[in-house]
Formats: C-alpha cells, sequence, structure tokens
C-alpha cells in the first residue's frame, strides 16, 4: 500500500490546513488523510480513489500502532505534534 500511495496526491475540502501542516525542507514522507476532510485522491479513478481511501481510514481507526494513549497524572505534560 505505501508504494501505491507514494507520490499521489489527496483532494481536501480544507485544503489551506493540510496545506499549513506540511514542515519545508524536511523532505519527510507524510499523509494528511482524514475522512471528514479528505474528499478524493486525485490521478486516479474515482472507485479506485474511494477504495484506497476507505482501506487507509479503516488502517489509521482500527490499528493501535497509529494511536497514542497517555494516562494524566499529576504534573503531567503531553505535547502533540501533528504534523
Amino acid at each position: 500500500m505505501e508504494a501505491y500511495l507514494e507520490g499521489l496526491t489527496a483532494l481536501h475540502s480544507a485544503f489551506a490546513q493540510a496545506e499549513g501542516s506540511r514542515m519545508a525542507g524536511l523532505h519527510l514522507k507524510e499523509s494528511f488523510v482524514n475522512p471528514g476532510i479528505t474528499r478524493r485522491m486525485l490521478g486516479v479513478p474515482k472507485c479506485e480513489s474511494d477504495t484506497s481511501l476507505n482501506v487507509v481510514f479503516h488502517q489509521v481507526a482500527e490499528h493501535v500502532d497509529f494511536r497514542v494513549r497517555f494516562h494524566w497524572e499529576p504534573n503531567s505534560i503531553a505535547v502533540w505534534d501533528n504534523r
């Protein structure tokens, strides 16, 4: 899936937010997908885009490797960088 997604671009309803999340000059691989704002993948047929996005959305929602759980205790500090 990673090889398939590499180089593809997604259309977002919150385009400015998606563009603002990028860190210029770092050349990191990133995926900015969210079921609430990611509309489709560009450059592929709509049915292929819908299927691929559903797979990605499912992976993000179902796999614990993509989540952070934090147990708050007195004097805890949590920092989240959503890039």
